[in-house]
């Protein structure tokens, strides 16, 4: 069904696609109003997990309904609920991280649970909107929340900077996708996704709806830290306090991602043969940007920050073919990604447990054989990033990879072979470290909440590396769109 096309009327439709978003927008209240009484983290973070989990609840619920509401503006569809869902649990994990990290640096205030909660909820809406107004208006409700956590740590000269650095840059992205939408809507005199694919035909003239088209995918490509929108990573990933670099590596990414699928898929289904282009020279210039220069860095977390938009290059791969099998290989690559991520910026968090935060290579030097567990962990997530067998990440590679064969497109994949293989020396050089090298590791003592969440994530990384057939399942069912597309 299609219900609340032709108006805003609140249906039962539109209230089931309003809540998700509205429940953290209530959780993130409550934690305020609670909070400013409690110097306990771990009662903030019980109540935004029981935020999350009626999130979740909320998304379940939308099993077997297809359709748009709000006159367009969101979507009603299987591959807004998977990546809501994957952006919940990724939010889910970085905050089991921040009782422990809030209290060693002294930055315990509700504010900060709160705002993971908000910029959850935008991200929820990204995933779901399907109108260029709902879209901006969802992108700036996470970005403002993520430029306050960035600076988080407000006695830290690196954190203001991490902050301050990604406002400017993303204002002009924000920019940049609001001149884009303005020529889409001159070009077709609609905002609507689905009204814009139909209009496209029509357009008064092509070449502005083109440049509209171009500008868009900026915008949302500096999200998803594509070359060359990639200059923020780097001093973002390592000024911000690292739990909040985890939920920004790691739900960002699937919710830009879920907007740049619908954009694509179904506004501009009529210009597939120029963004297929297009997206396939971002995956060149990102595979091998963000490869060769992880390869160079010699603080780790700038390391993940670089092969981050390598991981962009790789998912704009899936992207490039045009396919439904490449936007199922694009999801499940998308809900393993965040878990290795999540788990490896976790690791790195444990820094912030000691008085002095350090992620070169000689702080972590040694760490795998003082404390074999931790360090087995570290490793099974960065080789999940490197796309090495049994794990999940090499599966993820696997499907999207295919999804490119099946498109014909086989020097694009024999480039992303190569540029894994080069990636994975920045990750093979940690765990060498790890367990090979003498250093300065400390073995830090692990809180429990750190332990539950490294435990999962290093669980599911394995499991689904061996059995990815469910969840590559689930990708493939969510890989449909509420108009049009495919």
């Amino acid at each position: 069904m299609m219900p609340g096309l032709a108006g805003t009327l609140m249906t039962p439709e539109a209230w089931m696609a309003l809540a998700p978003a509205l429940s953290l927008v209530a959780a993130g209240v409550v934690v305020l109003l609670a909070g400013s009484g409690s110097r306990r983290p771990e009662s903030q973070l019980l109540l935004s997990l029981l935020g999350l989990g009626a999130a979740g609840f909320f998304l379940g619920r939308r099993a077997g309904v297809t359709g748009l509401v709000l006159s367009g503006a969101l979507a009603l569809d299987p591959l807004g609920r998977f990546a809501g869902m994957v952006v919940v649990v990724a939010a889910g994990l970085s905050l089991l991280f921040a009782p422990a990290y809030l209290r060693a640096r002294g930055l315990v205030r509700p504010e900060y649970f709160a705002l993971v909660l908000f910029a959850t909820a935008g991200m929820v809406l990204l995933a779901g909107a399907s109108d260029l107004v709902s879209i901006f208006l969802s992108l700036e409700v996470l970005s403002l929340c993520l430029y306050a956590l960035a600076a988080f740590a407000t006695g830290r000269a690196s954190s203001l900077e991490a902050g301050l650095k990604y406002l400017v840059l993303g204002a002009f992205s924000s920019a940049i996708f609001l001149y884009g939408a303005a020529l889409a809507y001159g070009a077709t005199g609609a905002t609507a996704l689905h009204r814009l694919g139909e209009a496209a035909w029509g357009a008064l003239d092509p070449r502005v709806l083109l440049a509209g088209l171009a500008l868009l995918a900026g915008g949302l490509a500096f999200k998803v830290g594509a070359v060359p929108f990639q200059f923020w990573l780097p001093d973002v990933y390592q000024g911000a306090p690292t739990p909040v670099t985890a939920f920004m590596a790691s739900g960002t990414k699937v919710a830009a991602f879920a907007a740049l699928l619908r954009l694509l898929y179904v506004a501009f289904p009529s210009a597939r043969w120029d963004w297929r282009l297009a997206a396939e020279v971002a995956a060149w210039a990102s595979m091998f940007g963000g490869a060769f220069l992880a390869l160079t860095q010699t603080d780790v977390k700038r390391m993940l920050a670089y092969s981050s938009v390598a991981h962009a290059g790789f998912l704009l791969v899936g992207v490039s073919g045009g396919t439904r099998l490449g936007v199922s290989g694009v999801l499940f690559y998308l809900s393993v990604y965040i878990l290795a991520v999540v788990g490896a910026f976790g690791v790195l968090a444990l820094a912030g447990l000691r008085p002095e935060e350090r992620w070169d290579l000689r702080s972590l030097a040694g760490l795998g054989r003082r404390n074999p567990v931790l360090g087995g962990a570290f490793a099974v997530f960065l080789l999940s990033l490197a796309g090495i067998p049994p794990t999940s990440g090499f599966m993820a590679k696997f499907y999207v990879f295919g999804a490119a064969l099946s498109a014909g497109q086989t020097p694009l994949v024999l480039g992303a072979v190569l540029a894994s293989a080069v990636a994975a020396f920045a990750y093979i050089r940690v765990v060498v470290a790890l367990f090979l090298e003498e250093g300065e590791a400390e073995v830090p003592g692990v809180p429990g909440l750190f332990a539950v969440a490294l435990g999962l994530a290093a669980f599911f990384v394995l499991a689904l590396g061996v059995m990815p057939g469910g969840l590559m399942d689930i990708a493939a069912a969510s890989s449909l769109f509420a108009a049009g597309g495919m």
